[in-house]
This record gives C-alpha cells, sequence and structure tokens, in this order.
C-alpha cells in the first residue's frame, strides 16, 4: 500500500514539474534553436529552425540593404569579391581551386555574428514550400515559406561567375537574371575541387573557382538586436514631383506626411527603420530664380 502510494507522489511531482516548465517558457517568450544550448534570438528570418539573413553579402562584412538586390559573388572559400560586369573578361581571376577541408572563418565574408551556412542547412529549405520564379520589386528569385511560423525569405536570381566572366549566360531579355547559385562552406569529400551549393532549394556541387552569391546563417553568437531608427526630412516643390528618394518615386499627388520606410542594415542584417518627413510645397511658392525682397527675379538677362 505504501508503495503505491509514493507512486503516485511522484508522478504528481513529475507533472507539477512539467506544469511549471511550460509555465516558464510562455512566459519568457524566448526560442531554443536547432543544435544549441543557448537561448538566442535571430535577428535574420527564422525557416524551419535555422536564422537566415534576409539579404545578400555585399562588400566583405556587409549585406546589400533589399533582399532583392543581388550583391556580389564569390569563389568557395576566398574572401575576395567580384562585381558586376555582364560578359567582361574580369582581370585578376583566380583560376586555381581554392584549399581546405571547409570554408575557413579567415576567408568568411560574411558580417560579425554570421557565416557561410554548411549544405545541411540549405537541406532545411527542401521541407519548407518553395516558389521558384517569384517576383520582388519586379526581380526574379526563389521564395521560400515556413507554414510553421509564416516567415518568408527570398533569394533573388543573382547569376554567377564562369571562367572569369561575370553575371554569364543566364539572363532574359528584359536584362534580369535567370538562375542563382548559392555557396555553401561544405566541401565535396570525393571530389576536392567540386564543394555544395544551393540553387531553387536544391543542393548539387561544382568546381569551386566559381563565383556563386553568399547567403550567410546567425552562427550563435549574434546578439540581439536593438531598435534603431532614423528621421530625414525633405522639403520640395509638387512642380518637382515625380520626385525620387533613395529607391522610392513619389509621383504627382504625393500629399505632405511622414513616411516610413523598413531597411537591413548592411553591417547586422538587423532591421533599420527611416522615417521620411516630405513637405511639399504648392508650386507658386517657390522662386526658380532668386528672390529679392519679395520679388523673384530671373537669374540671367534674355537672349532670343
Amino acid at each position: 500500500m505504501q508503495i503505491s502510494i509514493d507512486s503516485r507522489l511522484v508522478r504528481l511531482a513529475k507533472k507539477r514539474m512539467m506544469f511549471f516548465c511550460i509555465l516558464f517558457l510562455l512566459c519568457c517568450g524566448r526560442v531554443f534553436s536547432q543544435g544549441e544550448g543557448t537561448v538566442r534570438s535571430c535577428p535574420g528570418v527564422w525557416i524551419n529552425g535555422v536564422c537566415w539573413a534576409r539579404s545578400n553579402v555585399d562588400k566583405p562584412g556587409t549585406f546589400v540593404s533589399n533582399p532583392y538586390e543581388y550583391g556580389l559573388l564569390y569563389q568557395w572559400n576566398r574572401k575576395r569579391e567580384w562585381y558586376e560586369i555582364p560578359y567582361v573578361e574580369t582581370p585578376n581571376w583566380d583560376k586555381s581551386f581554392p584549399e581546405g577541408e571547409r570554408w575557413e572563418p579567415a576567408n568568411d565574408p560574411c558580417p560579425s555574428g554570421w557565416r557561410v551556412p554548411t549544405v545541411e542547412e540549405f537541406e532545411t529549405l527542401k521541407k519548407v514550400v518553395g516558389e521558384r520564379g517569384a517576383l520582388w520589386k519586379g526581380f526574379e528569385g526563389t521564395k521560400f515559406t515556413d507554414e510553421n511560423n509564416g516567415n518568408v525569405i527570398f533569394f533573388p536570381y543573382a547569376g554567377k561567375t564562369t571562367d572569369g566572366y561575370l553575371r554569364s549566360n543566364w539572363v532574359n531579355p528584359k536584362g534580369y537574371y535567370t538562375e542563382g547559385y548559392y555557396w555553401s562552406g561544405t566541401r565535396d569529400l570525393l571530389y576536392p575541387e567540386r564543394a555544395w551549393y544551393m540553387c531553387d532549394g536544391g543542393v548539387g556541387n561544382t568546381y569551386t573557382n566559381i563565383g556563386f552569391s553568399i547567403r550567410c546563417v546567425a552562427n550563435g553568437e549574434m546578439p540581439e538586436c536593438a531598435p534603431v531608427s532614423a528621421h530625414v526630412s525633405a522639403d520640395i516643390s509638387a512642380c518637382d514631383l515625380p520626385y525620387e528618394w533613395e529607391d522610392t518615386t513619389f509621383q504627382k499627388g504625393t500629399e505632405t506626411g511622414i513616411y516610413r520606410f523598413q531597411r537591413i542594415s548592411t553591417v547586422t542584417g538587423c532591421d533599420s527603420i527611416v522615417y521620411l518627413h516630405l513637405t511639399i510645397q504648392p508650386c507658386n511658392q517657390r522662386c526658380p530664380g532668386v528672390e529679392i525682397n519679395g520679388v523673384c527675379w530671373a537669374k540671367s538677362n534674355v537672349d532670343r
């Protein structure tokens, strides 16, 4: 009889312990990453347990500021970037095969706190919904959607390098590239001159002296993103419309107001919010010449 009472007490204690553990997790609201024993946040996008950067690598140590931008291209395990010069042979192109069993940290072009993904991390994208040929701001790429959390990530078709000719042979009539290749940090163990890459959610291997895009993953040492915001002002005339501000065009009829833009920090990958305070003056309130004592004078004499 004593044994049965003790066993019930043990089961009750276990249930209470589980209840308080679940309550603690719900209250803290933190997420454990797969394969890690520490709690951390993701400044990018969680897709099937992997924290991905939202945009490609640009120059070493920086991201491009928008998910649809191409960024620059890299040979495997090399930190030298290659620029977009379609169909033009690049000087100093290194045709040798890079050495190393994996992508070395010293050669990693990802910003601090990020690294080149493994082929296993790319393979996790096979388990989410992938849409090939998706459009973002008119640029084609592959979009992946994690149905468990609703998160979306976009890999633009940024072309590739082949024998020193940049972005070669994958351009459609509109001038956009129709293929995108992304290096992993994993070398092919059977063929030392080849390494693994991702294209459209599938993985393959090819020669390491070809240049592909880089999309980073968090390396487990990523600090939490602190809110970053900036306020800028612009004062224009309605006669100046359409008016271009960075990558946005304000059309005729735009009104005075505060416009919010979400950017990606090129250094950390975190959100950067910009508030544009746009003031639009009526055309008749601005002098196209020089205003002297309330009179608008032309800047020069009449010719013909």
